[in-house]
C-alpha cells in the first residue's frame, strides 16, 4: 500500500511541473505560412531541374514596373519550389539597354522588359508598331494583344529573331512631352527647335521629328542630368517613369498628348524557353502575366494621384481637348507619312488591320 501510495504522489509531482514550464506564458503560437501561389494546372512530375534566369529592365527599382516584374519573380520561384530563381537587375544595371536584344540572342541574358523598336532591326515587319497614333488609347492596343493575330506574330518573331514575345502586353500610361520649360504642347510649332530626349531606336528618332522637335538618343541612365544640365529640353515618358526616376524634379510641364500608348512586354530567349517543361512553361506564362496585369491596374489607378504629386511640386499638366488632340494627331501623322523613306517597306497590312480594328 505504501509503494502505491509514493507512486501516485511520484506522478502527481510531474503533472505539476509540467503545468508549471514554459515561465508561466502560453507557447507562441507558429507563424502563418505565407500564402503559396496558386499552383498551375500540371501532369506528371513536379519536379524542377535548377536554373537561373537572369532578367534585366531599364525600370528603376521600387517603380510599378519593377514592382510587377519582382511579383514574376517571386511567383516562379515560388512555384518551382525554389529550383528556378530569377536574377533582376534594375535601371540597366547589368548592361546598357542597346545590349539587351542581343544578349538575349547570344544567350548570355534570359529575359528582359522592352517594346517593339528594340526588336525592329532584327525584323522589318515590326517597324509599323512603332508608328506614332497607331494606336488610340489603351483598349485599342489591348484588344490587339489578345488577339489571335497578335498570338501568330508572337510567334513569328521568336521564330524570325530567337526571342520569344509574351502577352498581355502591361500599361505604362500614354506617353507624355515632358519639358524643362512651362509649355502646352498642341502642335508641331510648340516644339520646334527643342531637344527632346527619345529612345536611341531610328523608329524613336523619327517620331520626335514628326511631333516637331529635335530628338537626341540618349540612355535613360544618364536623362535627369540631361534634363539638370539643359543638354535636353524635355523627355516623352509617361507619369509612372517619370516619377519613379524623380524627372519632375527638373521638369516644368507635361502634356499628355498620347502619341504613343507605353506599353512593355517581357521577353524571353527562345532557346531558353523551348528547353523548359510544359509544365515549366505554365508557370513561367502565369508569372508573367500576374505581373503585368499588377503593373496595368496599379498604373491606371495610379494615374490621377500621379497628376496631384507633379502639380504638388510645381509642375503643370496639360490634357488636350478632343479637337486638339486630334488637330495635333492629323499633323504628326501627315508628316510621317509624307517622309517616303520613313514609310517605305513599312507593313501597311498590318498597319491597317490595328488601325481599324474594332476594341
Amino acid at each position: 500500500m505504501k509503494k502505491r501510495i509514493a507512486l501516485l504522489l511520484a506522478l502527481a509531482m510531474v503533472f505539476v511541473m509540467a503545468a508549471c514550464g514554459g515561465g508561466g506564458q502560453d507557447p507562441a503560437p507558429a507563424p502563418a505560412a505565407p500564402d503559396a501561389p496558386a499552383a498551375p494546372d500540371t501532369d506528371g512530375d513536379a519536379g524542377f531541374e535548377p536554373m537561373t534566369l537572369t532578367f534585366s529592365m531599364t525600370e528603376a527599382e521600387g517603380g510599378v514596373v519593377a514592382q510587377g516584374m519582382d511579383i514574376m519573380k517571386a511567383y516562379i520561384e515560388e512555384a518551382t519550389g525554389g529550383a528556378v530563381t530569377v536574377d533582376t537587375y534594375y535601371a540597366s544595371s547589368l548592361m546598357a539597354q542597346d545590349m539587351e536584344i542581343e544578349s538575349i540572342m547570344k544567350g548570355t541574358l534570359s529575359m528582359n522588359s522592352c517594346w517593339f523598336d528594340w526588336l525592329a532591326p532584327y525584323m522589318d515587319r515590326l517597324n509599323v508598331l512603332n508608328v506614332p497614333y497607331l494606336f488610340a488609347n489603351w483598349d485599342h492596343m489591348e484588344a490587339y494583344f489578345a488577339s489571335d493575330e497578335a498570338a501568330a506574330l508572337c510567334d513569328e518573331i521568336a521564330e524570325t529573331t530567337g526571342v520569344r514575345v509574351f502577352t498581355p502586353v502591361y500599361y505604362k500610361g500614354a506617353r507624355c512631352v515632358n519639358l524643362t520649360d512651362d509649355i502646352k504642347v498642341t502642335s508641331r510649332e510648340d516644339l520646334k527647335g527643342i531637344k527632346i530626349r527619345m529612345p536611341g531606336s531610328e523608329a524613336w528618332q523619327n517620331m520626335g521629328t514628326a511631333m516637331g522637335a529635335n530628338p537626341v538618343p540618349l540612355g535613360v541612365s544618364e536623362l535627369y542630368l540631361a534634363l539638370q544640365t539643359g543638354s535636353v529640353d524635355g523627355q516623352d515618358n509617361g507619369f509612372s517613369t517619370t516619377r519613379a526616376y524623380s524627372f519632375h524634379e527638373v521638369t516644368k510641364s507635361v502634356t499628355v498628348t498620347g502619341h504613343m500608348i507605353g506599353a512593355g512586354f517581357v521577353t524571353i530567349g527562345e532557346s531558353v524557353w523551348q528547353s523548359m517543361s510544359p509544365e515549366l512553361q505554365a508557370i513561367v506564362r502565369e508569372g508573367i502575366a500576374r505581373g503585368c496585369e499588377y503593373i496595368t491596374e496599379t498604373t491606371i489607378s495610379q494615374e490621377a494621384d500621379d497628376v496631384a504629386f507633379f502639380e504638388e511640386n510645381g509642375v503643370s499638366v496639360y490634357y488636350l481637348t478632343d479637337e486638339e488632340l486630334s488637330a495635333y494627331r492629323q499633323e504628326v501623322s501627315d508628316y510621317y507619312f509624307a517622309q517616303e523613306s520613313w514609310v517605305d517597306g513599312l507593313d501597311m497590312e498590318l498597319y491597317g488591320l490595328i488601325a481599324n480594328m474594332e476594341y
